[in-house]
């Protein structure tokens, strides 16, 4: 029995370490997939995806189809997911209008109240 518990920590850390080793190489596919985003939503959009690639290839490992994945695939899969706006975890919600999913599917744009170089506190007088 202990010998079985080894064996699975082995193949665990077999795959987890197949996908440490094709991440620099998703993400710069992720990074060149994102790059007409401006920083901030480019990083989001590169973690969400990051996430996207393992869960994927996760599941194709519990198929036994790992070696079928390569880091070109999930990242682009990756990013057609992420463009679209659904996310790796969690629910998709187009009524949400804070929802990804739900702004590129009903056209919602929202905006900010307020920028950084201006006081904290003006958002308030202008919900008030």
């Amino acid at each position: 029995m202990i010998v079985a518990n080894s064996s699975r920590e082995e193949t665990q850390a077999t795959w987890q370490s197949a996908f440490v080793a094709m991440l620099p190489e998703i993400e710069q596919r992720l990074r060149h997939a994102f790059r007409h985003l401006d920083a901030d939503a480019r990083e989001d959009a590169i973690e969400e995806g990051v996430v996207n690639c393992l869960l994927s290839y996760a599941r194709l490992y519990e198929r036994g189809r790992a070696e079928s994945a390569s880091a070109m695939s999930l990242a682009w899969f990756a990013a057609k997911h992420v463009n679209r706006g659904r996310p790796a975890v969690g629910r998709m919600n187009n009524r949400e209008p804070l929802s990804r999913y739900a702004q590129l599917g009903q056209g919602i744009h929202v905006e900010r109240l307020y920028s950084y170089s201006k006081r904290h506190d003006q958002w308030i007088d202008r919900i008030v």
